[in-house]
């Protein structure tokens, strides 16, 4: 095994595939160096880069070193459209910067490190994260490189259940935007219906309305049921941080005995 070749290996198994985020939490929470570089075991993430981000931690000062793969190597159009829409969307949406193009590959320093430590929350929107504590950091461009083995396990859910993380974990405007939407419909219905008693009265006309008034009780009905939905999301996730589960399991460590 290599860990007993080189004792500076260590190596933590999980009791089971708790998720990639868990794992990386996993990970920052049992380092121990001055600086961590995170990334992936395909070598998608080139090695060659990590000297250039280990000097502009040592020789720069930069506490958080963030690799971007603007132009999303490897990604189809559709991805990379969705994933700009995104990213500028929560950015908007949010108080802090989420660089476009942005992964887990960064190198984070011992003040990074702990400054995440410290954020308890169970739903972890983990790329924000990186970047809230703040602290000086610096962007880089570099290409991802083709998968020689293998395919992402990422699909659909997956991303959509990132995405809401992303949107309900650091942002409260899908909650406030909903004061403003209603203050539209009820401004709107109040006009609407001061022009229908008017056109009546003047006019003298009887207007019909089966049809018109079916369609605005399930327009609003939908309405509701999406506000109903974005509440819900909010609440399960006060649910989930509620219980307080651990958020990993380990099964044995290997390496760490010095």
């Amino acid at each position: 095994m290599a860990s007993q070749e080189h004792r500076r290996i260590q190596i933590i198994n999980l009791s089971r595939n708790f998720g990639q985020i868990q794992a990386i939490t996993c990970g920052i929470e049992h380092a121990t160096g001055d600086a961590i570089i995170i990334m992936d075991a395909d070598l998608q993430h080139p090695p060659d880069l990590l000297l250039k981000m280990t000097e502009l931690w040592l020789d720069d000062g930069y506490d958080t070193v963030i690799p971007l793969n603007k132009v999303r190597t490897g990604q189809n159009l559709i991805y990379k459209r969705i994933a700009k829409f995104f990213y500028k969307a929560i950015d908007k949406m949010s108080n802090i910067h989420i660089p476009n193009g942005g992964s887990d590959f960064r190198l984070l320093n011992r003040k990074v490190i702990n400054a995440i430590k410290s954020l308890p929350e169970k739903n972890r929107f983990i790329k924000a994260l990186y970047i809230y504590p703040g602290f000086k950091s610096i962007e880089i461009d570099y290409s991802v490189r083709e998968r020689n083995q293998g395919k992402s396990s990422w699909n659909i859910k997956k991303l959509w259940s990132l995405a809401l993380d992303g949107i309900f974990g650091f942002s409260s405007l899908p909650l406030k935007i909903w004061t403003y939407i209603g203050f539209i419909i009820s401004l709107s219905s109040f006009t609407y219906g001061a022009y229908i008693a008017i056109d009546t009265i003047i006019g003298n006309k009887t207007t019909p309305g089966w049809t018109t008034i079916v369609c605005l009780i399930l327009f609003f009905n939908g309405l509701l049921m999406i506000n109903n939905g974005i509440m819900g999301e909010y609440i399960a996730r006060i649910f989930e941080e509620v219980k307080a589960r651990p958020l990993y399991f380990i099964q044995d460590k290997i390496g760490f005995e010095e």
